[in-house]
């Protein structure tokens, strides 16, 4: 997960968010005409961040579970679920029922307070804001 977060947090910063649009196509291409429609309507410019976030977070899931899928041993071990109001990964085999939720260290307690929450671990991840 440190690789992927290291990937796109270095694209990001250098102002390449190619991997937001391969993974998330449709938040890339919401993100790019909220923030046009910006230079015109600056109040956008705090919807498009909100999005940018989202869109960050949901690219680097993928890009997480795409890691885990050509891991032979990983691959046995999770599965992706992602989503509305559900964890990203459950847990298979010994680690069956466990629920995964990648998110950032400040959305960490949120994320806990979920239905679901009692049954789930954490991974955080640190982004370039």
């Amino acid at each position: 997960m440190r690789e992927q977060n290291a990937r796109l947090r270095k694209a990001v910063e250098s102002g390449d968010l190619s991997l937001i649009q391969l993974y998330r196509p449709g938040l890339h291409k919401r993100v790019t005409e909220l923030l046009q429609a910006a230079t015109t309507n600056p109040w956008l410019v705090f919807t498009a961040y909100n999005l940018f976030r989202l869109a960050y977070g949901k690219t680097l899931e993928l890009m997480v579970n795409d890691a885990i899928q050509i891991d032979p041993v990983a691959s046995q071990g999770f599965e992706h679920l992602g989503g509305a109001n559900q964890a990203d990964w459950v847990g298979l085999g010994s680690l069956a029922g466990v629920l995964y939720d990648l998110t950032t260290e400040a959305g960490a307690e949120s994320h806990m307070e979920r239905f679901y929450g009692e049954r789930m671990r954490i991974v955080t991840y640190d982004p370039p804001w």
